[in-house]
């Protein structure tokens, strides 16, 4: 069994604390207007917001999971992701579509 140190456990806190200021962050731009992208390079998938933010994959994940973030568009294949998401104020509006 592995024991967390009270360094450890300041630095975990620290990481969720960044993630948690991005996500928030990210829907407020989003609630404001940008939309989230995606789109697919030699080194994987690049998600930014379209007033330029770059974000890491974890925080894109977590904003699509947000019920007010809907997707706009269909992937260019079929098990992909849509490629372009936006802010909606009434998320059961948007899925009647």
């Amino acid at each position: 069994m592995t024991y967390q140190t009270a360094r450890r456990l300041a630095a975990q806190g620290r990481r969720m604390d960044r993630l948690s200021r991005q996500i928030h962050g990210a829907l407020h731009a989003m609630r404001n207007g940008t939309s989230l992208r995606l789109q697919y390079s030699r080194w994987g998938p690049d998600w930014h917001l379209t007033d330029g933010t770059s974000l890491r994959v974890e925080v894109a994940r977590a904003v699509v999971a947000d019920p007010h973030v809907v997707a706009v568009d269909h992937a260019l294949f079929k098990d992909l992701a849509a490629q372009t998401w936006r802010w909606v104020d009434h998320p059961s509006s948007a899925s009647k579509e």
